[in-house]
């Protein structure tokens, strides 16, 4: 009897080890991301490609007068230009861009007809912008982000090469925005990337793209999603960059700054994500992917715990050790792992707690869908008809 009682325990303490093991082994953080390394553009002989930068503002004079200025001063030795495209009888904007217009000549401002109410104003803004460029590649980008110097250009044109057909930058929240937010964007970014790094882009939550034009005319632009309102970063990704080489740009000097989010802001990024997600190609993977890492993760706690409660309580000494390394083993290696994300995208977070907000990941994603289910559906629709 004692010896059967003996062989259960220590294949429960195998169990528990063995989840923790998978509990690791499922992070999607195991693989490392990987960066092609591209020519060098300070070469002499290295010609960059012209470019064209797109945004669209919506009654955001405040924000362009601060922001648009960092984008039009660029040290860039090609041909560039800014495309600025507003609504009309925005009079505040309009003051703004005919003085810009008159101290910068490689911007050039468009507005955007009236009679566009029920289709996303956002993507045929961008359209428009597309269309009236002089260059092949396409930069989008947000009035609410700028570069941190004048070199931003420069570095992410080295990715805009011959074998290229598109690029994925990283943008980086306000640094006075809570560190919760800091970390979860950065998670994301992080794995986005690494699927686009393996050439498997399927989304992006940083709005630092870039394109060729001749691809999004020869694909009728965003046709296949005009019924959403937004998502149209992640649709260019999951319809472009798909069928075409992508480099990703992760260095810092490639990074946008984007301005401080509010809450609203916040929570209807998540909310209109997830109206458009299921019309994402990759994501049952990723979703796949990060539901059994937060259930073997959760699970592996859980028995640990219960496992070292339960050694303390019959005086199993393998038990308890087992459970309890198991435990610490887990924290450590999945620490470890976020501890990547930490140091590329330098999140403002401590070591220490790294492995417990990894864990609440899921826990946010779930009150995000929450607020999904609550949310009028009609909302994330470009027809209202």
């Amino acid at each position: 009897m004692d010896n059967l009682f003996l062989n259960s325990i220590t294949i429960i303490s195998g169990t528990i080890l063995l989840i923790a093991i998978l509990a690791v082994l499922t992070s999607p953080f195991l693989k490392k991301l990987k960066i092609r390394k591209t020519a060098d553009t300070c070469q002499q002989n290295v010609v960059l490609p012209q470019i064209s930068i797109v945004i669209y503002a919506h009654e955001q004079a405040t924000v362009l007068a601060q922001n648009l200025p960092a984008l039009l001063e660029q040290a860039y030795s090609s041909y560039y230009q800014v495309i600025v495209v507003t609504d009309k009888d925005q009079l505040d904007t309009e003051e703004l861009m005919k003085q810009l217009c008159s101290k910068y000549s490689h911007l050039y401002v468009t507005s955007l007809p009236n009679s566009s109410r029920y289709m996303s104003r956002k993507k045929l803004a961008i359209t428009l912008g597309v269309k009236a460029a002089q260059t092949e590649w396409i930069l989008i980008t947000e009035p609410t982000c700028r570069p941190c110097h004048t070199g931003w250009l420069t570095a992410m044109a080295k990715h805009m090469t011959d074998s290229a057909g598109f690029v994925m930058g990283y943008t980086a929240l306000s640094s006075d925005s809570p560190k919760s937010w800091q970390f979860e964007h950065a998670m994301q970014a992080y794995l986005r990337l690494s699927s686009a790094a393996h050439q498997r882009p399927w989304s992006t939550n940083s709005p630092n793209i870039a394109l060729r034009k001749s691809m999004f005319m020869k694909n009728e632009g965003f046709r296949n999603n005009l019924q959403f309102i937004r998502g149209e970063y992640d649709f260019l990704v999951n319809e472009y960059a798909r069928e075409t080489s992508t480099n990703i740009a992760i260095d810092k000097d490639e990074w946008l700054y984007e301005d401080k989010l509010n809450k609203a802001e916040w929570k209807n990024l998540h909310t209109n994500f997830l109206a458009i997600r299921s019309k994402l190609h990759g994501q049952v993977q990723y979703r796949t992917k990060i539901f059994f890492y937060s259930l073997l993760s959760h699970i592996s706690i859980i028995i640990s715990s219960l496992g070292i409660a339960g050694g303390i309580i019959l005086k199993q000494w393998i038990l308890l050790g087992a459970s309890a390394f198991a435990l610490l083993l887990l924290i450590l290696l999945q620490t470890l792992l976020i501890k990547r994300v930490n140091r590329l995208l330098e999140t403002p977070i401590g070591n220490a707690s790294l492995f417990f907000r990894g864990i609440s990941y899921c826990w946010h994603s779930l009150a995000y869908r929450f607020q999904y289910w609550r949310a009028d559906k009609v909302s994330f629709s470009s027809h209202k008809l």
